[in-house]
């Protein structure tokens, strides 16, 4: 996608990444703050009710959001456009923990403590999750991104299964993480 073009008011800055269920962009809200954009892999969109469960899933992440939790990719809206479903998000999705590890230039990687606060601030959203009853489904280091504050907020929750048309559980995560 090229530098300038537009989504629903966000433009996008050209820089790019591939996430789980499609790619993101970094963009500019339509009030200047930085976002992120995120384009839905157009085959896994197709699938029987894919849209059905990924609007059920970006509801309830907006839900949890305004119930006070931090810890997920701010969702701004759900838009079809250009024949492309793309979730806005209130913040970039980049860096992801993933770029950090491998070095961005000009980046250092994130030294012990930097790496504790992430993984702690991470199970904490984990915790919150599961409590409401819903999963991650697809957490690693490229689903979690890293703020300019230094905060990590997991990014994609729910989307992946949504896009399969698999249940989301917490046992479910659990037990794809080897805890159960």
């Amino acid at each position: 996608m090229p530098d300038g073009d537009s989504i629903a008011g966000y433009r996008l800055t050209g820089r790019s990444r591939m996430g789980e269920v499609g790619t993101w962009f970094d963009a500019i809200g339509p009030d200047g703050t930085r976002g992120g954009a995120l384009t839905l892999d157009p085959r896994s969109m197709s699938a029987p009710g894919a849209r059905e469960r990924v609007v059920a899933e970006v509801t309830a992440d907006r839900r949890l959001a305004q119930s006070g939790l931090t810890g997920l990719m701010p969702i701004v809206d759900l838009v079809a456009a250009r024949g492309e479903v793309w979730l806005l998000a209130g913040r970039p999705a980049t860096p992801s923990l993933a770029e950090l590890m491998a070095g961005r230039p000009g980046v250092p990687p994130p030294d012990a403590g930097s790496a504790a606060t992430v993984l702690v601030e991470t199970a904490q959203t984990l915790l919150a999750v599961h409590a409401a009853g819903l999963a991650h489904g697809a957490l690693h280091a490229g689903t979690v991104v890293i703020g300019e504050d230094g905060t990590a907020v997991l990014a994609e929750r729910g989307l992946a299964l949504a896009l399969r048309g698999e249940r989301p559980s917490p046992d479910r995560d659990l037990a794809a993480w080897g805890l159960r």
